[in-house]
């Protein structure tokens, strides 16, 4: 189980958050920003064999890195709450575990995605989502990215989103 809590990182030449890990990952008010040189704000990687742990970010921030602000790969269910990416390069978050054993669900609550529109290093979809399971979307808004807001694999999506979401499928 691998645990952040109250971190805040920024200006490193690569990744803010990398961690590869089979068991859970919690991640509660970490913040990080410009991560330059392809640099993920957040990696997350937990879908190797025997990966059992799910994914959680809660009250966590990832603006202006060279590449995605979260990208997570996992075998278990994603969750994330009150989160916020915008100005990463190539997308804003991405999620995949579509590859679990089971169907896994991916929730997302009030998050926020955006972009700037010409700002010069915009680029990618706003939230990329790749899962065999459930997608339940509450308060969530992406707006103003390059490539498509929401785009994904999945199922079926249940909630809502906030008055400034525009989903292009």
């Amino acid at each position: 189980t691998v645990l952040l809590k109250g971190i805040t990182l920024r200006d490193n030449y690569d990744f803010g958050v990398k961690v590869f890990n089979k068991g859970t990952i919690t991640i509660t008010n970490v913040n990080v920003n410009n991560h330059w040189q392809n640099g993920y704000g957040f990696y997350l990687y937990n879908n190797v064999t025997g990966s059992t742990g799910s994914v959680s970010i809660t009250n966590s921030t990832s603006s202006y890195n060279g590449s995605y602000g979260y990208c997570i790969s996992s075998f278990g269910s994603v969750t994330l709450k009150n989160t916020t990416a915008h100005h990463n390069t190539y997308g804003g978050i991405y999620i995949s575990n579509e590859n679990a054993l089971t169907a896994q669900s991916v929730t997302l609550s009030d998050v926020i995605v955006f972009s700037t529109i010409g700002w010069v290093n915009s680029g990618g979809n706003g939230i990329d989502i790749l899962t065999k399971g459930k997608v339940t979307l509450n308060g969530v808004s992406s707006y103003n990215n390059s490539g498509k807001d929401l785009t994904g694999s999945y199922r079926s999506v249940h909630g809502w989103a906030g008055d400034q979401t525009w989903f292009k499928f």
